[in-house]
């Protein structure tokens, strides 16, 4: 009998930068924040604005509750120092990332849509295990030069875990959302993990439970905290082929004694978070370029590239996806 024998190693988060402790409103950990915030502040002279945009989870890449509250600390950072902000825009994806996940959208609609002179970008990676979030903030002229870097770390606040699953959207799938089909005749899609808060010890199993429609072709993903990419299923227990019914579980209770989806951190006594990415598509979508980790412990890093996974999505018009984002390691009971 085969087995199938799938071991998901997260990735480490970044070390730490800084040390403040947060205080309500206006506190000692701002005015830090915005001594930070001088080193962009000295790079823009007066007559030039500012345009905030994303400060997304660096792990994921989901635009969340988290990520928008430091959005505005770096705003009124700014604007305290008399910095010229424009208002809020849906700048597409951050200009960082446009020649590694896609060029359907060009800087020059980003830039014409800011209205700004600089665009100051972000992302955060949470340490749970110390209590930590970590900001690398970057602030970008037209001509794509890098004008000044923040970086910044302080404690969590109390609600941060409720704050980071308030999820807006995502910087790397958001441009995947405006190629589908223009007559939106996506297949229905729902997904939801075993646990909740999807919260894993060190080894624990797994569930997705899929609700979609009869017919269509299911894809399983894992997204590493570097976004790289594997595939989960198909795999080679279970090929490639339309479900018969509208509910699909990943294992399925029939291969219990064969297949195993196992999370644990890539570091003993860490804590990180990833992310499964659901696809159900009326046809076939070759993935066959993405690693499957059977029988065996694997990294994050030896997975394949997200822009490959975009590349075959945008051939295909009749697809939709859903992500579940989870944590694993020595913070989860």
């Amino acid at each position: 009998m085969q087995f199938l024998y799938i071991f998901l190693l997260g990735a480490s988060l970044l070390p730490l930068l800084t040390s403040c402790a947060p205080h309500a409103g206006r506190s000692l950990s701002d005015y830090a924040f915005e001594q930070e915030v001088e080193k962009i502040v000295t790079e823009i002279p007066e007559h030039e604005a500012v345009a905030v945009s994303w400060i997304y989870d660096g792990s994921t890449g989901d635009i969340t509750a988290l990520g928008n509250s430091w959005r505005d600390r770096l705003e009124s950072a700014l604007k305290n120092s008399s910095v010229t902000v424009k208002a809020r825009k849906d700048l597409g994806l951050i200009i960082d990332d446009l020649t590694t996940y896609s060029k359907e959208t060009s800087e020059s609609t980003i830039w014409s849509t800011s209205g700004a002179d600089v665009i100051v970008v972000g992302e955060y990676r949470i340490n749970v295990q110390d209590n930590r979030i970590i900001l690398n903030i970057k602030a970008l002229r037209k001509n794509a030069s890098l004008a000044a870097t923040l970086h910044w770390s302080e404690e969590l606040p109390r609600n941060w875990s409720k704050l980071a699953a308030q999820i807006k959207g995502n910087i790397y799938h958001k441009e995947i959302s405006s190629i589908t089909s223009p007559s939106a005749d996506r297949p229905h899609l729902t997904a939801r993990l075993n646990r909740d808060p999807a919260c894993y010890p060190s080894g624990s199993r797994a569930t997705i439970h899929i609700s979609s429609e009869p017919g269509v072709h299911i894809y399983v993903l894992n997204l590493a905290a570097d976004n790289s990419v594997s595939l989960l299923y198909p795999n080679s227990l279970m090929r490639d082929q339309p479900i018969p019914s509208g509910g699909f579980t990943f294992p399925p209770k029939a291969f219990a004694d064969d297949l195993q989806l196992l999370i644990a951190p890539l570091r003993p006594g860490t804590t990180c978070q990833e992310s499964f990415k659901i696809v159900a598509s009326r046809e076939k979508i070759n993935f066959s370029f993405l690693p499957v980790p059977e029988n065996e412990l694997f990294l994050g890093a030896r997975g394949g590239n997200m822009k490959k996974v975009l590349t075959e999505l945008k051939k295909k018009r009749h697809w939709n996806e859903t992500n579940l984002n989870y944590w694993t390691g020595a913070d989860c009971e």
